[in-house]
């Protein structure tokens, strides 16, 4: 169900910012990525999902195993 827009301002330097309403609703926090785009004369701001770094943590822990006593 959509609510009433909020308004934003656009300050000297060209930053914008998300009503915390909205920011609570998506779980907006310090550093999470959006993506903008244009369509004709409107910003779309989307979310993004960036995947979880556990895979990658196992695959850095067998390349340390691997590399265990080597010369670097």
């Amino acid at each position: 169900m959509e609510k009433e827009p909020e308004i934003a301002v656009v300050g000297t330097k060209g930053q914008i910012v998300i009503p915390q309403r909205l920011r609570k609703e998506l779980a907006i926090k310090p550093n999470t990525k959006l993506a903008l785009y244009r369509k004709d004369d409107k910003l779309v701001i989307v979310k993004l999902k960036l995947p979880a770094l556990t895979g990658q943590k196992d695959l850095f822990k067998g390349i340390d195993e691997q590399n265990k006593g080597k010369e670097k």
